[in-house]
């Protein structure tokens, strides 16, 4: 079974170019990868950009691609929208994780944890500071995502008994 993901590069603050990748995008394996062979701004940006989307990517850096695709351009001059889309995007080509390039590191975001959490981490990074909330605000942990996605789990599981007949 693939794990996917997308790669993606901050070109600008209001641009960011994607690509999809079909295997291996967990973080033992694409992660550290992207940290040992595409550790700079022109690797990175030259990894998203430059092809096709990307079938895997060998554990030497060696990229294959398939024979489409390739960066989708997202664009938004506030940098919450563009995390939105760019979450957006990722969500509806089903990645488990998204990798952005931000400025001179990897960030690693697993899909499963949330919007909010995906949002939050790229805003807390980019500004390099505590997030800044309004005084009713709480911000997600890693734990507390954890905590959401197994109780989300759990609700379509029994979602799917109840329409089954299975429980009632």
């Amino acid at each position: 079974m693939a794990t996917r993901g997308q790669i993606a590069y901050l070109a600008d603050s209001d641009t960011i170019f994607s690509i999809y990748i079909h295997y291996d995008a967990y973080p033992e394996n694409l992660g550290k990868i992207l940290n040992t062979h595409f550790n700079s701004d022109e690797q990175a940006g030259n990894l998203v950009m430059d092809g096709n989307d990307i079938r895997f990517i060998d554990d030497d850096g060696t990229v294959d691609r398939f024979d489409s695709g390739g960066a989708k351009q997202i664009r938004s001059e506030e940098p919450e929208d563009l995390f939105n889309y760019l979450y957006d995007h990722a969500d509806n080509s089903a990645a488990d994780y998204v990798y952005v390039w931000l400025e001179d590191k990897w960030v690693d975001l697993k899909m499963s944890k949330g919007r909010q959490y995906f949002v939050g981490t790229l805003l807390d990074q980019i500004r390099k500071s505590e997030p800044t909330m309004g005084e009713n605000s709480h911000y997600v942990t890693n734990e507390e995502a954890d905590e959401d996605a197994r109780m989300n789990e759990d609700y379509q599981k029994r979602l799917w008994q109840y329409r089954a007949g299975i429980i009632k």
